[in-house]
């Protein structure tokens, strides 16, 4: 089996091996979806690529969509007609969900697994409409910036401390765009601790607050989305939600809660991983077990030092060998 596996749907849910998609918006390939399950991808037209197009004006063996270092890239392999990255030729560069890769005539919307569900369910949208999402969300960056920099600054709150609030808003404000501009208010439990929550108004969990007034919304907009990717059970996502909140309000008891909740709930991820990575290599699923360990990888990419970390790492070298039958 290949680093990608291809859907005829563009709406699909998360997969079990899942590291990133990307989903045809344009080109003879139009509403497919490529799944990657590995660390890198190639993109062509020639049968040896990982995902294989339709698209005559693509080269035979064309890009490399690559996962290092806790990011993600694309590169061009020496094609004829280049790559573009949000329309920009480029020959290479860091990408993130939501942004568009485009090859000959073929053009892709980028989400990694840890897009939230509500990203990977929605109906797909054209090139143009993310480019004009993605120009909204700029605006929104600076309306966010001019805003806290034309707020006096609060009794007790140093002008470092304001400068700390603009710089973590202009970092999350991205994400929170698209969240708080969705339509949907409801998403599924993704914790049996609130299971009740799922269709009760976000509100109703917020604290008062007694911070100026543009603090007070950015905290309850933050919290929000936290909240928001809590219930979906993106925990990765919804930790630097409630972590933004306490920098603003330290005094969030529910925010810091939650923040506990989603520590807890990687670490059960975390042992589930090694679990099933042990038990598929013992059982001489080579891929699946590296699979395994490198959800692990991403889960405590931000704790290198950790056990978890160091044995996944260790497993993956041990698996690589095995795969290369230098270990029995």
């Amino acid at each position: 089996m290949g680093s990608a596996l291809r859907f005829k749907q563009q709406s699909l849910p998360r997969q079990n091996t899942e590291r990133a998609r990307l989903r045809v918006i344009q080109g003879p390939d139009q509403g497919a979806t490529f799944v990657i399950v590995g660390i890198s991808a190639t993109v062509g037209r020639g049968e040896e690529n990982d995902i294989v197009l339709a698209d005559l004006k693509s080269s035979r063996v064309h890009a490399q969509f690559i996962f290092a270092q806790s990011e993600w890239n694309v590169k061009d392999l020496g094609s004829a007609n280049g790559i573009q990255i949000n329309q920009k030729r480029a020959t290479s560069g860091r990408i993130v969900s939501g942004d568009v890769v485009s090859l000959g005539e073929t053009s892709f919307e980028f989400l990694t697994a840890e897009s939230p569900t509500l990203f990977l369910l929605r109906p797909p949208q054209s090139a143009e409409e993310i480019q004009k999402s993605k120009k909204a969300e700029s605006e929104h960056l600076k309306r966010v910036l001019s805003l806290g920099s034309a707020t006096a600054t609060p009794a007790g709150q140093s002008q470092s401390q304001k400068k700390v609030l603009i710089y973590v808003v202009l970092a999350i404000a991205g994400a929170l765009f698209f969240l708080m501009d969705d339509p949907s208010s409801k998403a599924k439990v993704g914790s049996k601790k609130v299971r009740e929550a799922e269709t009760q108004d976000l509100s109703k969990y917020l604290p008062a607050v007694a911070l100026d007034s543009v603090t007070a919304r950015t905290v309850d907009q933050f919290y929000k989305a936290g909240f928001r990717e809590f219930l979906n059970g993106n925990y990765l996502r919804a930790k630097p939600q409630f972590e933004t909140v306490l920098q603003m309000q330290p005094s969030h008891q529910l925010a810091r809660i939650y923040l506990e909740n989603c520590d807890k709930e990687l670490i059960t991820q975390v042992d589930l991983h090694l679990k099933r990575g042990k038990r598929a290599m013992a059982g001489g699923k080579y891929k699946e077990a590296k699979a395994n360990f490198e959800s692990v990888l991403r889960f405590m990419f931000k704790d290198q030092a950790s056990p978890a970390f160091t044995e996944a790492r260790d497993q993956i070298e041990l698996v690589n060998k095995m795969m290369k039958g230098e270990v029995k």
